[in-house]
């Protein structure tokens, strides 16, 4: 991805039918909530990513088929993808790339994607792509197997969207009306925005009417003890809490990027950051919630775990499921795990009786 080498795991993740169950019920309910409280638009379509944090009951067990890592829980959430969750093109690349990685019992996450997109739509789709080194790199294996599917894709600029008014359009890229974390120009997100009051069946995915109502807003995940919205009379509070117990965080941000986790700075560059926080207007103090460390084959790792849904108002019908994987001391490093930074991708989730 932009010319830097992505790791990947050979071989296949099992979950057990009950855990399967376990977590859509989990995802269903945050769903539900955030969209109560973000008084976001209910009819909201298109696809959303959890990105839970799991929980095993046990140390890894070698087996026959390979490791046993003790029954599935979900510990905790740290994240609502529901702008453009590039898993599905990562995904996309991986079947091109690793063949030999698949097996039969491997999912495909375009296959699940492309099945929805059919019976919500039709079979032809137009695509617009934002800005990004993930979509740069990964745009065309992507499109490939939507075709490879049975989708009819026309990909079109932002430019020839507002000219031909195509429908039904597939927005891929983050919008955000601030600009700090838009991949598009805001001409054409105020253009795709009227025409989704006027069509809102005909654009997907739904975009937020501010950052405010934004369902991936990490401010309608915020539990007690925390400052989902970091404000001035904050400031002397937030400094009387551990540091070491919180993370900083921006409330719409993608990438893992600016993020500070107070166990990692000095108390003085902790109250430095917190200013500089204050004015940006989109920080929220969070408890710190890490991922598990796992021993495989002798090699700590740490993973997380992120299904993905094709959300119709409240309703989640789930497609698929991936997770990511990183050696644990370079996890340790960031405490962040993204593919943009360097983790790993392990592929979809199968799931057995």
């Amino acid at each position: 991805m932009g010319g830097k080498q992505i790791g990947a795991l050979q071989g296949y993740l099992t979950i057990s039918k009950k855990e399967h169950e376990n977590v859509i019920e989990n995802a269903q309910k945050v769903w539900k909530k955030v969209l109560a409280k973000s008084k976001a638009n209910k009819k909201f379509k298109g696809l959303v990513r959890f990105d839970f944090i799991p929980q095993f009951k046990k140390e890894p067990q070698k087996n026959s088929y390979g490791y046993y890592l003790g029954e599935l829980e979900i510990k905790g959430l740290y994240e609502i993808n529901a702008h453009s969750p590039e898993c599905l093109s990562c995904d996309a690349l991986y079947r091109q790339s690793l063949p030999k990685a698949l097996t039969s019992k491997t999912p495909s996450a375009v296959k699940a994607f492309a099945k929805k997109v059919k019976k919500e739509v039709g079979k032809e789709i137009f695509i617009v792509r934002g800005k990004g080194v993930a979509k740069d790199s990964w745009g065309s294996a992507f499109i490939k197997e939507l075709e490879k599917e049975g989708l009819l894709v026309k990909e079109v600029s932002e430019k020839q969207a507002m000219k031909i008014n195509p429908s039904p359009l597939y927005r891929w890229g983050d919008v955000d009306f601030k600009g700090d974390f838009a991949e598009f120009e805001n001409d054409f997100q105020e253009w795709l925005f009227e025409k989704q009051i006027k069509s809102p069946s005909k654009v997907f995915n739904t975009l937020p009417e501010s950052r405010e109502k934004d369902v991936a807003n990490k401010i309608f995940l915020a539990k007690k003890d925390e400052f989902p919205l970091l404000k001035e009379d904050h400031f002397q509070k937030a400094l009387l809490l551990n540091k070491d117990d919180y993370v900083l965080k921006p409330l719409r941000g993608a990438g893992g990027n600016g993020i500070v986790f107070g166990d990692h700075v000095s108390y003085k560059e902790w109250e430095k950051t917190l200013k500089e926080a204050l004015k940006k207007q989109n920080y929220g103090l969070f408890k710190k919630q890490l991922l598990p460390k796992i021993n495989i084959h002798g090699m700590p790792l740490t993973m997380d775990f992120l299904p993905a849904f094709f959300a119709d108002g409240e309703k989640l019908c789930h497609l698929y499921s991936v997770t990511r994987i990183e050696p644990w001391n370079s996890y340790e490093k960031r405490r962040t795990i993204n593919v943009l930074q360097g983790g790993g991708y392990a592929g979809t989730i199968t799931v057995t009786n």
